[in-house]
Protein backbone atom coordinates (compact mmCIF):
# COMPACT_ATOMS: atom_id res chain seq x y z
CA UNK A 1 0.00 0.00 0.00
CA UNK A 2 1.29 3.47 -1.25
CA UNK A 3 1.31 5.39 1.91
CA UNK A 4 0.02 8.89 1.60
CA UNK A 5 1.95 12.40 2.83
CA UNK A 6 -0.92 14.75 3.51
CA UNK A 7 1.51 17.65 4.25
CA UNK A 8 3.37 17.18 1.04
CA UNK A 9 0.14 16.81 -0.94
CA UNK A 10 -1.35 20.18 0.52
CA UNK A 11 1.42 22.27 -0.35
CA UNK A 12 1.24 21.10 -3.81
CA UNK A 13 -2.61 22.10 -3.61
CA UNK A 14 -1.71 25.05 -1.86
CA UNK A 15 1.01 26.30 -4.94
CA UNK A 16 -1.60 25.43 -7.41
CA UNK A 17 -3.96 27.68 -5.82
CA UNK A 18 -1.67 30.46 -4.94
CA UNK A 19 -0.20 30.47 -8.78
CA UNK A 20 -4.04 30.85 -10.03
CA UNK A 21 -4.53 33.48 -7.44
CA UNK A 22 -1.55 35.32 -7.95
CA UNK A 23 -1.86 35.54 -11.77
CA UNK A 24 -5.41 36.40 -12.10
CA UNK A 25 -4.56 39.54 -9.65
CA UNK A 26 -1.48 40.77 -11.60
CA UNK A 27 -3.66 39.98 -14.89
CA UNK A 28 -6.54 42.56 -13.47
CA UNK A 29 -4.09 44.83 -12.40
CA UNK A 30 -2.14 45.46 -16.01
CA UNK A 31 1.28 44.18 -14.10
CA UNK A 32 3.16 42.10 -16.44
CA UNK A 33 2.51 38.11 -15.58
CA UNK A 34 5.83 37.15 -16.94
CA UNK A 35 7.80 38.69 -13.59
CA UNK A 36 4.97 38.30 -11.11
CA UNK A 37 4.93 34.64 -11.76
CA UNK A 38 8.83 34.73 -11.30
CA UNK A 39 9.10 36.27 -8.18
CA UNK A 40 6.56 33.93 -6.96
CA UNK A 41 8.71 31.26 -7.77
CA UNK A 42 12.15 32.24 -6.24
CA UNK A 43 10.19 33.65 -3.55
CA UNK A 44 8.29 30.19 -2.71
CA UNK A 45 11.95 28.39 -3.16
CA UNK A 46 13.71 30.91 -0.80
CA UNK A 47 11.12 30.31 1.65
CA UNK A 48 10.94 26.68 1.56
CA UNK A 49 14.51 26.23 1.50
CA UNK A 50 14.91 28.82 5.03
CA UNK A 51 11.77 27.11 6.60
CA UNK A 52 13.07 23.67 6.30
CA UNK A 53 16.27 24.21 7.39
CA UNK A 54 15.16 26.28 10.47
CA UNK A 55 13.14 23.52 11.20
CA UNK A 56 15.63 20.86 10.87
CA UNK A 57 17.93 23.03 12.75
CA UNK A 58 14.92 23.60 15.66
CA UNK A 59 14.34 19.73 15.48
CA UNK A 60 17.49 18.05 16.47
CA UNK A 61 15.93 15.01 17.88
CA UNK A 62 14.67 14.16 14.86
CA UNK A 63 17.55 15.31 12.79
CA UNK A 64 20.73 14.96 14.48
CA UNK A 65 21.04 11.64 14.07
CA UNK A 66 20.80 11.24 10.41
CA UNK A 67 21.06 14.49 8.58
CA UNK A 68 19.72 12.53 5.49
CA UNK A 69 16.31 13.29 6.58
CA UNK A 70 15.85 16.92 6.31
CA UNK A 71 15.81 15.66 2.79
CA UNK A 72 13.30 12.99 2.92
CA UNK A 73 10.87 15.82 3.10
CA UNK A 74 7.86 13.28 2.32
CA UNK A 75 8.70 11.22 5.40
CA UNK A 76 9.64 13.77 7.68
CA UNK A 77 7.60 17.03 7.21
CA UNK A 78 7.94 20.12 8.55
CA UNK A 79 8.59 23.57 7.98
CA UNK A 80 9.78 26.43 10.18
CA UNK A 81 6.86 29.28 9.58
CA UNK A 82 8.42 32.11 11.02
CA UNK A 83 11.64 32.16 8.82
CA UNK A 84 10.25 30.95 6.13
CA UNK A 85 7.11 34.08 6.51
CA UNK A 86 10.16 36.53 6.75
CA UNK A 87 12.05 35.42 3.73
CA UNK A 88 9.35 35.15 1.63
CA UNK A 89 8.60 39.07 2.48
CA UNK A 90 11.64 39.47 1.88
CA UNK A 91 12.67 38.22 -1.24
CA UNK A 92 9.47 39.26 -3.41
CA UNK A 93 10.49 42.23 -1.96
CA UNK A 94 13.64 42.42 -3.41
CA UNK A 95 12.39 41.10 -6.83
CA UNK A 96 9.59 43.07 -6.86
CA UNK A 97 11.69 46.22 -7.01
CA UNK A 98 14.51 44.59 -9.25
CA UNK A 99 11.20 44.17 -11.54
CA UNK A 100 10.14 47.48 -11.45
CA UNK A 101 7.23 46.84 -9.56
CA UNK A 102 6.01 48.06 -5.97
CA UNK A 103 7.34 46.26 -3.24
CA UNK A 104 4.22 47.08 -1.40
CA UNK A 105 1.73 46.44 -4.54
CA UNK A 106 3.42 42.98 -5.09
CA UNK A 107 2.97 41.87 -1.23
CA UNK A 108 -0.88 43.23 -2.04
CA UNK A 109 -0.94 40.62 -4.83
CA UNK A 110 -0.09 37.65 -2.81
CA UNK A 111 -1.77 38.70 0.43
CA UNK A 112 -4.69 37.12 -0.09
CA UNK A 113 -3.58 33.36 -2.12
CA UNK A 114 -0.85 33.05 1.06
CA UNK A 115 -4.35 33.44 3.57
CA UNK A 116 -5.90 30.27 1.55
CA UNK A 117 -2.87 27.98 0.77
CA UNK A 118 -2.16 28.38 4.59
CA UNK A 119 -5.39 26.73 5.14
CA UNK A 120 -4.36 23.79 3.18
CA UNK A 121 -0.58 24.05 4.33
CA UNK A 122 -1.89 23.68 8.34
CA UNK A 123 -4.58 21.19 7.32
CA UNK A 124 -2.04 18.70 5.72
CA UNK A 125 0.08 19.32 8.71
CA UNK A 126 -2.31 18.45 11.05
CA UNK A 127 -3.20 15.10 9.55
CA UNK A 128 -0.01 13.78 8.83
CA UNK A 129 0.98 15.69 12.82
CA UNK A 130 4.29 18.18 11.90
CA UNK A 131 3.83 19.79 15.27
CA UNK A 132 3.32 17.70 18.12
CA UNK A 133 2.91 20.12 20.76
CA UNK A 134 -0.33 21.77 19.25
CA UNK A 135 -3.84 20.22 20.26
CA UNK A 136 -6.28 19.87 17.68
CA UNK A 137 -8.59 22.62 19.01
CA UNK A 138 -6.08 25.19 18.40
CA UNK A 139 -5.42 23.58 14.89
CA UNK A 140 -9.04 23.81 14.00
CA UNK A 141 -8.84 27.48 15.42
CA UNK A 142 -6.00 28.45 13.43
CA UNK A 143 -7.47 26.97 9.69
CA UNK A 144 -11.10 28.59 10.48
CA UNK A 145 -9.47 31.53 11.54
CA UNK A 146 -7.49 31.58 8.21
CA UNK A 147 -10.94 31.09 6.26
CA UNK A 148 -12.38 34.10 7.87
CA UNK A 149 -9.86 36.26 7.76
CA UNK A 150 -9.12 35.12 3.30
CA UNK A 151 -12.91 35.74 3.22
CA UNK A 152 -12.55 39.26 5.42
CA UNK A 153 -9.64 40.35 2.64
CA UNK A 154 -11.69 39.62 -0.28
CA UNK A 155 -14.37 41.26 1.00
CA UNK A 156 -12.73 44.57 1.54
CA UNK A 157 -11.11 44.64 -1.82
CA UNK A 158 -14.66 44.46 -3.18
CA UNK A 159 -15.90 47.10 -1.11
CA UNK A 160 -12.96 49.55 -1.99
CA UNK A 161 -13.70 48.36 -6.06
CA UNK A 162 -17.28 49.06 -6.07
CA UNK A 163 -17.08 52.58 -4.27
CA UNK A 164 -16.28 55.35 -6.25
CA UNK A 165 -15.41 57.86 -3.33
CA UNK A 166 -12.74 55.18 -2.15
CA UNK A 167 -10.94 55.00 -5.47
CA UNK A 168 -7.98 56.82 -4.24
CA UNK A 169 -7.47 54.12 -1.36
CA UNK A 170 -6.99 51.57 -4.16
CA UNK A 171 -3.45 53.75 -5.03
CA UNK A 172 -2.59 53.38 -1.55
CA UNK A 173 -0.93 49.84 -2.00
CA UNK A 174 -0.47 47.65 1.40
CA UNK A 175 -4.08 47.30 2.55
CA UNK A 176 -3.92 43.99 2.23
CA UNK A 177 -0.11 42.87 3.31
CA UNK A 178 -1.31 45.22 6.18
CA UNK A 179 -3.97 43.22 6.97
CA UNK A 180 -2.23 39.96 6.49
CA UNK A 181 0.10 40.69 8.70
CA UNK A 182 -1.95 41.53 10.97
CA UNK A 183 -3.85 38.03 11.09
CA UNK A 184 -0.27 36.81 11.09
CA UNK A 185 0.92 38.23 14.20
CA UNK A 186 -2.36 37.10 15.49
CA UNK A 187 -2.22 33.35 14.71
CA UNK A 188 1.15 33.11 16.23
CA UNK A 189 0.89 34.70 19.11
CA UNK A 190 -2.00 31.96 19.62
CA UNK A 191 1.02 29.46 18.94
CA UNK A 192 3.73 31.18 20.77
CA UNK A 193 3.77 34.46 23.34
CA UNK A 194 6.90 36.19 21.73
CA UNK A 195 7.04 39.51 22.78
CA UNK A 196 7.88 40.71 18.98
CA UNK A 197 4.53 39.44 17.69
CA UNK A 198 2.80 42.04 19.89
CA UNK A 199 5.23 44.66 18.09
CA UNK A 200 4.20 43.54 15.08
CA UNK A 201 0.71 43.31 15.69
CA UNK A 202 0.36 46.74 17.54
CA UNK A 203 2.32 48.43 14.79
CA UNK A 204 0.40 47.09 11.70
CA UNK A 205 -2.74 47.88 13.30
CA UNK A 206 -1.56 52.16 13.82
CA UNK A 207 -0.07 51.71 10.53
CA UNK A 208 -3.85 50.49 9.30
CA UNK A 209 -5.31 53.02 11.05
CA UNK A 210 -3.41 56.31 9.91
CA UNK A 211 -2.99 55.06 5.93
CA UNK A 212 -6.45 54.33 5.68
CA UNK A 213 -8.37 56.59 7.96
CA UNK A 214 -10.85 57.28 5.32
CA UNK A 215 -11.71 53.63 5.01
CA UNK A 216 -12.47 53.14 8.29
CA UNK A 217 -14.02 56.66 8.46
CA UNK A 218 -16.71 55.15 5.59
CA UNK A 219 -17.51 52.49 6.46
CA UNK A 220 -18.40 54.32 10.14
CA UNK A 221 -20.53 56.50 8.46
CA UNK A 222 -22.29 53.55 6.45
CA UNK A 223 -22.80 51.88 9.73
CA UNK A 224 -24.26 55.38 11.23
CA UNK A 225 -26.65 56.17 8.71
CA UNK A 226 -28.07 52.57 8.42
CA UNK A 227 -28.13 52.70 12.30
CA UNK A 228 -30.20 55.47 11.95
CA UNK A 229 -32.83 54.35 9.71
CA UNK A 230 -33.74 51.60 11.62
CA UNK A 231 -34.02 54.10 14.35
CA UNK A 232 -36.50 55.85 12.49
CA UNK A 233 -38.48 53.27 10.86
CA UNK A 234 -38.77 51.57 14.35
CA UNK A 235 -40.47 54.93 15.52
Amino acid sequence: MIPIHFFGLALAVAFLCVVFLVWKQARKLGLSEEKVLDTLFLTVIFSLIIGRLAYVYLNPAIFSLDISRAFLFMKYPGISFIPSLLTGIAVSGVLARNSGIATLLIWDVFALPMVFAEVFGLFGCFLDSCVQNISTATFTVLIIGSILWGILLVFISKFIENRAELSEISKKHGLLFLLYLLFQSISLLMLTAQSWLWVIMIASLGVFVVRYSKLLRHVYDSISKKRSGTDRDLS
